[in-house]
């Protein structure tokens, strides 16, 4: 009677006699039979085993089938090495009791080891397998040791079980390699050596230490769902192809120190429950650490991020650093993206240079964050991101060179933007100095809430830069800045210090009024920017800074006088606009034409309808244009013109005494046009009949009558010639308009001069 395992494994063993019969019946053949019941020496099996092997070739049959065999002792298949190979094998179930050794040996065909067992040490080193291998479903249980072992078609390990260390130390796999779902309960050591196709790891469990230091991974590695629950090493690691390690998990130190990753790397969602170490790592196309958790410390010192494609991105999106992070020297070279990403301990930013587009949009910071001298070479957005009570955001030294947006950005600790001194730069005359922050394109803190001091020292502001809405709840301050560029329209200024600071003068030159950009560049209401220059007064008020109440004055009341003539330019345009628009349409010529065709009609129509209709229809088509006529600029665009003009509201001495003059000698000229005779005739005094060849003595007498009247001398010597009318302009001129302008150059004087 046959094996009663012949059936089981394709009756392979059906013409061998039954060695032994156990309890219930069953026979079983020497292969199959228990590994104390073999009826035969150890010595004398294991030399069965090589002559059923060896028959394969002298019998020319397909292959050898060893499924099920149970090998009772050590057994050595070296061998069959490179001048005597194995042929096919199927050791499909087998179970090798003992230490097994197949070093040196070749594997010509197929070799199937799926369900086998391995009690005791099972070694592979340097065997060759020259066609596809398959350990799925395998028990390792003690160390398996595949060093330098040579897999030329693929091998597959899935759900192979190693219950000790597995060696492939070397180990060169030129397929595809499969270790999905396989459990390594030791360690798991693949240094060196190289996976050349695609080699799969998803779902795998390697609870030791996992080594694949110095490892090329040719094309894609997946490692999605493998759990690390040892140390794991990947420093030196080459992936030619797409890394994907979304959703692995790693209990403890994950060290990808030096890695390159030549493709997509993808650690979407991975678990660090410990340190990850990514220094000095490159990637070379799109990396995602999305929703990526890091408890430990993270890495990331000198790190390329050299994405080939624009379309390709550095995605850190959403990801929590539980512990802190370094990414100090590291580069960006496309978009990089740390949107909502929660930074729970210290970040270091230090000397990164991002080059194209970075966005940290709502990300929070519950920990100090630094970015000296970083290097900002795209837009960069901060929009709506938290830095958290006790997370100091430095920015020293950092070049913001395009869009620097940080609207709606809360800073509850403090927020320094310093000359960088650990880093130098030499100016125009070759001498070294710190670097300082520069923010060389729109700058946006639109709407941002500052909780705690906030220091810009000696930064460059290169565009405009808009604080408007604002929140400052402590200092603000402006140390050592050039302001050109700065706009705090609408925003409250009681807590904002402006110290050696330097304001915008009109057109660039000295001599000329302040005028921020807001007014420069036409983006905000005259009434606005009114508001905002009245509140840089009332601060300088408060410091007693008189200069520059003088100057905030003289630019409140210059948006005062546009906005009055914005007013009256609205009022005038409303009247007059249907015959703007239709000279414009018509022309001058054809304009007067219709105007002249319309009157006529006009005049025509009323005379058939009767004249008493016409006032009628005029006072109804005035009320209509009177219920939507615009304000006028008031009192206000009447006399600022002339206010500027006599003294620049107040605050300008040498064009008030200018206009004194003027007014002085208009009167001169006008009295000596008019006439001027002796009011005494008895004094001898020769009259002035007009301004032509005069003598000295006449002009004397003509400038001596302008000062006795202007200083109210009842008696003067001299009296109109005419009296009707020009007595009543040298009073007006004397009694009035000269005692008001020198009222206006007394008090433009005193704003000068006091301090």
């Amino acid at each position: 009677m046959a094996c009663c395992r012949a059936e089981e494994f394709g009756g392979w063993c059906k013409r061998e006699e039954p060695v032994h019969t156990d309890e219930n019946g069953k026979k079983y053949c020497l292969f199959h039979a228990p590994a104390d019941q073999k009826g035969l020496s150890l010595d004398e099996f294991n030399e069965r085993v090589f002559q059923t092997i060896n028959s394969v070739w002298s019998s020319k049959t397909v292959g050898c089938n060893l499924g099920g065999t149970i090998f009772p002792d050590d057994i050595d298949f070296s061998r069959f090495n490179q001048q005597y190979p194995f042929p096919p094998i199927d050791l499909t179930s087998a179970e090798f009791t003992r230490n097994v050794v197949f070093d040196n040996a070749v594997f010509s065909a197929d070799a199937d080891f799926r369900k086998a067992v391995f009690a005791r040490n099972v070694s592979f080193n340097k065997t060759n397998f020259k066609k596809s291998v398959a350990f799925v479903g395998s028990q390792f249980n003690d160390g398996a040791s595949f060093n330098e072992t040579y897999f030329s078609w693929p091998a597959h390990f899935d759900g192979t079980h190693f219950r000790q260390s597995a060696d492939f130390t070397g180990a060169v796999f030129e397929s595809p390699a499969y270790f999905s779902e396989t459990d390594f309960k030791g360690s798991a050591d693949f240094k060196g050596g190289a996976f050349r196709e695609d080699v799969d790891f998803s779902a795998a469990v390697i609870a030791g230490m996992a080594d694949f230091r110095n490892r090329a991974f040719v094309q894609k590695a997946n490692f999605s769902e493998t759990r690390f629950a040892g140390n794991c090493h990947f420093s030196g690691v080459t992936i030619g192809d797409k890394a994907d390690f979304s959703r692995a998990g790693f209990k403890e130190t994950a060290d990808f120190k030096g890695s390159i990753f030549s493709r997509d790397a993808s650690f979407t969602e991975a678990n660090f429950h410990q340190n990850a170490d990514f220094s000095g790592a490159r990637f070379t196309g799109a990396t995602y650490f999305e929703k990526a958790r890091i408890v430990g410390y993270a890495g990331f010192q000198q790190t390329l991020f050299q994405q080939t494609r624009s379309d390709q991105r550095a995605n850190f999106g959403e990801v929590k650093f539980e512990g802190g992070v370094d990414f100090s020297d590291a580069k960006f070279r496309e978009f990089t993206i740390f949107y909502n990403a929660d930074f729970e301990k210290r970040s270091i930013f230090n000397r990164a240079t991002f080059s194209e587009k970075t966005t940290f949009q709502k990300a929070t910071f519950n920990s100090s964050v630094a970015f000296y001298s970083c290097n900002f070479e795209g837009d960069t957005d901060f929009l709506q991101s938290t830095f958290s009570q006790g997370a100091d955001a430095r920015f020293d030294g950092a070049v913001f060179s395009k869009k620097a947006d940080f609207t709606e950005a809360v800073f509850e600790s403090i927020v320094t933007f310093y000359p960088y001194l650990s880093v130098f730069s030499q100016d125009d005359g070759g001498k070294e100095s710190p670097r300082v922050v520069e923010f060389c394109d729109e700058a946006n803190f639109t709407r941002a809430t500052f909780k705690e001091a906030t220091t810009f020292r000696q930064t460059l502001f290169k565009k405009s830069a808009s604080f408007k809405e604002a929140v400052f709840e402590k200092r603000l301050r402006f140390e050592g800045i050039d302001l050109s560029w700065v706009s705090l329209i609408d925003t409250e200024l009681d807590n904002i210090q402006f110290i050696d600071t330097s304001w915008p003068k009109k057109d660039g030159k000295k001599y000329k009024r302040y005028q921020l950009i807001d007014e420069r560049l036409g983006k905000a209401s005259p009434s606005s920017i009114e508001a905002y220059y009245r509140k840089l007064k009332k601060r300088a008020v408060e410091e007693h800074n008189q200069r520059e109440v003088s100057e905030w004055h003289y630019c409140e009341k210059e948006m005062a006088l546009t906005k009055a003539l914005v007013q009256w330019g609205r009022f005038t345009g409303y009247w007059l606009s249907p015959t703007l628009i239709s000279i414009r349409e018509k022309g001058l010529r054809r304009s007067l034409n219709f105007f002249r065709y319309w009157l006529c009609s006009k005049i025509r129509s009323d005379r058939e309808r009767g004249w008493s209709q016409s006032p009628r229809l005029f006072l109804r088509w005035l009320s209509s244009k009177m219920e939507n006529t615009p304000n006028t600029g008031g009192f206000e665009g009447l006399v600022l013109p002339l206010y500027w003009l006599s003294s620049g509201y107040g605050e300008r001495p040498l064009r008030a005494a200018g206009f004194l003059l003027c007014l002085l000698a208009v009167v001169t000229v006008l009295m000596g046009w008019s006439g001027l005779k002796p009011s005494d005739p008895s004094t001898g005094i020769q009259t002035i009949k007009h301004l032509c060849g005069l003598s000295p003595e006449q002009i004397v007498l003509l400038v001596e009558n302008t000062i006795q009247n202007v200083l109210f001398i009842r008696n003067p010597r001299m009296v109109p010639l005419v009296p009707a009318p020009w007595e009543f302009v040298q009073s007006i001129f004397t009694r009035i308009l000269i005692p008001i302008q020198f009222a206006l150059f007394a008090l433009a004087l005193r704003n000068k001069f006091r301090r």
